[in-house]
């Protein structure tokens, strides 16, 4: 609702395509705990102390993913990922920070700083390195509730800022807060007014 309120939620696919990535490694996992656990007493009792290492591990990385794909559900129940709305006066989201996410629901007041940041030279592969951009709302507490972010190619950090930056001005707009963008791999910060 222009001026009023604004409500970013996630669509539901990208849900579920998250929640299969996340039940596609459990099963994997639990499906190998189930052959290495079947044959561990068929083989030496050398290898079987082989073996019990790997059944701890993967069944750490059961519990783990049993976890995170509790956390998607959370999520995708909650509906919204993050709301301003003035006429309330509150702004509601997820901590960025939290391990167990609930939906935290508090007084727009609260919310001190918008903060985008960008970064180059990001992501899991070094050969093809990528830009990533993260909006982020700090609260008078201390936490932050998570906003969305972006990626993109290293060599067009500033394209990958521009995505999130009409967001960001429309946040700050609405909860009449400076948002400061800084662009990590220069050090330089900016602040747009709202």
């Amino acid at each position: 609702m222009p001026g009023s309120r604004l409500t970013l939620a996630r669509a539901g696919r990208l849900e579920v395509r998250e929640a299969l990535k996340r039940l596609l490694v459990v099963f994997t996992a639990a499906a190998i705990i189930v052959a290495l656990a079947g044959s561990a007493p068929k083989v030496s009792r050398e290898f079987f102390w082989v073996l019990v290492p790997l059944i701890v591990l993967l069944s750490v990385v059961v519990v783990f993913g049993l976890l995170a794909l509790l956390r998607s559900a959370r999520r995708a129940a909650a509906g919204t990922h993050l709301v301003i709305d003035l006429d309330a006066g509150v702004v509601s989201g997820f901590s960025a920070t939290q391990t167990w996410p609930t939906l935290r629901i508090v007084p727009l007041a609260s919310l001190k700083a918008l903060t985008l940041e960008v970064r180059r030279g990001a992501g899991t592969d070094a050969r093809t390195p990528r830009s990533w951009a993260t909006l982020e709302l700090s609260l008078s507490d201390g936490t932050r509730l998570e906003a969305p972010d972006a990626w993109g190619p290293d060599d067009r950090a500033l394209d990958t800022e521009a995505l999130l930056l009409p967001l960001g001005r429309e946040l700050s707009r609405l909860s009449g807060r400076p948002l400061e963008v800084t662009r990590l791999w220069s050090g330089e910060t900016r602040t747009v007014a709202p």
